[in-house]
């Protein structure tokens, strides 16, 4: 997709020549609440790299990346924490998010990864700021970050602020 539009979408191919389909292909977007503000969503979307629960082979990231745009597309959130955000994730997020969702927080200053970053809908949230708060202690300097974003909503003038984190149980 260079774009994803939830009423174009008929289809995920999830590996060469399998396809899928499902709910959130098919099924109306949820409706919200009464009085809601904000839907707020949490991807862990696990990077590429072989890891504790694959250990055999790299886990590509271009048939995932359908699979999160759906996921978007289908609930709709105004604002999403995303872990795990390798660089070949954050470029493919850069070039296939829909026009209305905008990536942050995926790149240090000095240019470094950083695995704890958010997606926000532009058209219904206003970014007030944004920063990468470095763990003071932990094992890897592109995990263990935190990507904040503070946020006003355009509908209401509410402001809040979104965390984005990928906390390490076993550090020290």
């Amino acid at each position: 997709f260079s774009t994803l539009r939830r009423q174009d979408v008929t289809e995920v191919a999830l590996t060469d020549g399998t396809k899928t389909s499902g709910t959130l292909l098919t099924a109306e977007p949820l409706e919200r609440t009464d009085d809601t503000d904000v839907r707020i969503m949490s991807a862990n979307i696990l990077a590429e790299f072989p890891n504790w629960n694959n250990t055999l082979k790299e886990c590509p990231v271009e048939p995932r990346v359908e699979i999160l745009l759906g996921s978007i597309a289908f609930y709709q959130p105004d604002v999403i924490a995303v872990q795990e955000l390798s660089a070949n994730w954050a470029k493919q997020l850069h070039e296939k998010l829909d026009e209305n969702y905008v990536l942050i927080c995926d790149v240090f200053p000095d240019g470094q990864e950083n695995y704890s970053a958010l997606i926000y809908n532009k058209n219904t949230l206003e970014l007030l700021s944004s920063e990468i708060v470095r763990y003071s202690v932990g094992d890897n300097p592109k995990c263990r970050n935190m990507g904040i974003g503070e946020f006003r909503v355009r509908a209401t003038g509410k402001e809040f602020c979104m965390i984005s984190t990928h906390w390490n149980l076993g550090a020290n």
